[in-house]
């Protein structure tokens, strides 16, 4: 059985991984219509605290 992963409606998607040295764009069908960047766990939790707390006012 074949899977399709259907883009968000923003068409972005992101795959946190545990390597410090995955950063990059990959595909995720064989045609590459559909793509994912690849972001390092501890940048990625870094860039999620300080969106919340710049949408919090910055407290």
């Amino acid at each position: 059985m074949k899977r399709r992963i259907a883009p968000a409606s923003t068409g972005k998607s992101n795959v946190i991984t545990r390597n410090m040295e995955d950063f990059g764009v990959i595909p995720l069908t064989g045609d590459n219509s559909i793509q994912a960047l690849k972001i390092p766990a501890p940048l990625a939790c870094y860039w999620l605290g300080e969106s919340e707390t710049t949408s919090a006012g910055g407290s």
